[in-house]
């Protein structure tokens, strides 16, 4: 039995490294990728002046940066420190093995609660999700925000109450979303009438609230700031980003998990965390492809649930059915390898489709670089990415060129402050439509510069 027991114990762990080297490998090939969206860019330059300077956390624009906590960037600011000359590659390849520990916590949580089964596929399912995988190859917040927040439900679930208020603390020290966290060990303990009647005071509540639409009722700017993400939600974006990013046979799963947690009245932690985070994912904005990275620290539980759904599923149709167990066997093994390569599939394809976006700057910014070599005076630059012009070309002073502007607004400007170069690039979505095709020359700008996605213009100041 001893012996069993650890051929059995063997098997796990065997499948489990598989399924981190499987994701390990769907993230890797693009560790390398010159793509840097300008959240990204703005966390890379606020994390150089923290390395730098301990107490440096100002953006771009040299103000204090407040619209998240710093965790994040402090911990970047060490890659800086130790990894100078590949700090994209290494702050990326961090981002990449936070979610493997992700993926680790999350077969930890399912065997806990539903069996080693059920983690096993839980794991996979967030091994290959085509938002895990898309949002990891990006040095972004919300992949160590998921981290946190699911060793903090973890350390609930087993009882250690100490450990989940540390990973709670470091949660919402990565970003404010994972406050909820600290009411769920009250939640857990309540009545279910008296829960229910909570969720749906929270529900109306922010309906309530979203209904108000752009009412400044905040005389604050960082409150109306973050009061300025509750919406009414697009039903349509959400449509797109759930199809897309979880796949109707997975919802289809997680009804059916769901329903049997209900039944037995298993109200876990992740029970909790999953109707509370819903509730308020609801109403933040939706825009598939854009911002679907708000929606992650609801994926590992969705996917927990849908593991359990179909476990729990295929084992109560084989004791009704006991003679069609080979047939019900085939026909869940196959809807769990048809989820596995659709998602693998739309994982590559989302990641790699984007990862041919926001290129090209890095070029452009030894282009601009080479000019400041020659000359002493500082030089100006106006463009629509100024988060990723500011972290390359370090040495400019960089304007921002607003969306609303017309040309007459963009040759005042660069004659008023004294800017030497235009930079277009075909990325920014904050870049005037008309930029793109405008005849820069007639006004006088001279070209300088192109790669195909940025363009360079130098306006010759008398």
């Amino acid at each position: 039995m001893l012996q069993s027991n650890k051929i059995i114990v063997k098997k796990e762990h065997i499948l489990i490294f598989l399924i981190i080297i499987i994701a390990f490998s769907s993230r890797l090939i693009f560790l390398f990728s010159e793509s840097l969206w300008p959240d990204e860019a703005l966390y890379l330059f606020i994390s150089e002046n923290l390395s730098n300077n301990p107490l440096n956390l100002t953006d771009d624009s040299g103000e204090i940066f407040t619209k998240n906590p710093p965790l994040f960037m402090y911990i970047l600011s060490l890659i800086f420190y130790f990894f100078d000359a590949n700090t994209i590659v290494s702050s990326r390849l961090f981002v990449m093995l936070s979610d493997l520990c992700t993926i680790f916590i999350i077969y930890l949580i399912g065997k806990k609660l539903f069996g080693t089964t059920t983690g096993i596929i839980a794991a996979c399912f967030t091994a290959i999700n085509p938002l895990h995988v898309w949002i990891s190859s990006r040095i972004l917040i919300d992949i160590l925000l998921t981290l946190f927040i699911y060793l903090s439900l973890y350390m609930l679930i087993c009882n250690k109450k100490i450990n989940f208020y540390f990973f709670s603390i470091l949660g919402i020290f990565t970003k404010y979303n994972a406050l909820p966290l600290l009411t769920i060990p009250v939640l857990v303990k309540i009545n279910v009438k008296y829960f229910i009647y909570l969720y749906l005071f929270l529900f109306l509540s922010l309906l309530a609230f979203s209904s108000f639409g752009n009412i400044n009722i905040f005389n604050n700017e960082i409150i109306s700031y973050y009061s300025g993400f509750i919406q009414i939600p697009d039903l349509k974006q959400m449509f797109i980003e759930i199809n897309f990013f979880l796949h109707p046979l997975i919802i289809i799963l997680f009804i059916a998990g769901f329903a049997f947690v209900l039944k037995r009245k298993d109200f876990s932690a992740i029970f909790h965390w999953l109707l509370l985070f819903s509730i308020i994912r609801f109403f933040l904005p939706w825009i598939a492809f854009r911002i679907s990275r708000y929606s992650l620290p609801l994926y590992p539980a969705i996917l927990l649930y849908s593991a359990h759904g179909l476990i729990f599923s295929m084992e109560t149709i084989k004791k009704k059915l006991q003679n069609k167990n080979l047939l019900i066997n085939i026909i869940f093994i196959s809807i769990f390898i048809s989820i596995c390569l659709i998602y693998l599939h739309r994982g590559y394809i989302v990641t790699a489709v984007n990862n041919d976006t926001f290129i090209g700057y890095k070029d452009a910014a030894c282009f601009l670089n080479e000019q400041t070599k020659t000359k002493t005076k500082t030089k100006t630059l106006l463009t629509s990415s100024p988060r990723q012009m500011k972290f390359f070309a370090k040495n400019y002073i960089v304007y921002n060129l607003h969306e609303n502007w017309s040309p007459e607004k963009v040759y005042e400007y660069v004659k008023e402050k004294n800017i030497h170069f235009l930079v277009i690039d075909k990325w920014s979505p904050h870049q005037p439509s008309w930029c793109l095709k405008y005849p820069f020359h007639n006004k006088g700008f001279k070209w300088r510069y192109n790669n195909k996605y940025v363009c360079i213009y130098e306006f010759p100041h008398e």
